[in-house]
Formats: C-alpha cells, sequence, structure tokens
C-alpha cells in the first residue's frame, strides 16, 4: 500500500486494516475486496 489505510475481508468473515508501507499477498486466482473506508485516497500496488 503506497498511501491510505484499507479494510480486506479474510477467508474467515473477519477482515484486517492494511496501512501505506505495509504489503500483503493474496494467492493468485483469488478474489479481494479491499475497501477504503478512511477520508483519504487508498493507493495499493499489484504485482503479479
Amino acid at each position: 500500500m503506497l498511501q491510505g489505510y484499507a479494510e480486506l475481508p479474510d477467508d474467515e468473515n473477519s477482515s484486517r486494516i492494511i496501512g501505506a508501507g505495509k504489503s500483503i499477498v493474496i494467492d493468485s486466482g483469488l478474489t479481494h475486496r479491499v475497501q477504503n473506508n478512511g477520508t483519504e485516497d487508498c493507493v495499493p500496488v499489484s504485482v503479479e
């Protein structure tokens, strides 16, 4: 994440907050629903 914060639901119907400077790995082929609930723009990065 380059800027902002976003909520990332996981497979167990719970969620976690990811923010600027943090990285996560989502397996290829999985669908994710990152949602920006903050007041600033959320700028994610995707590398395949």
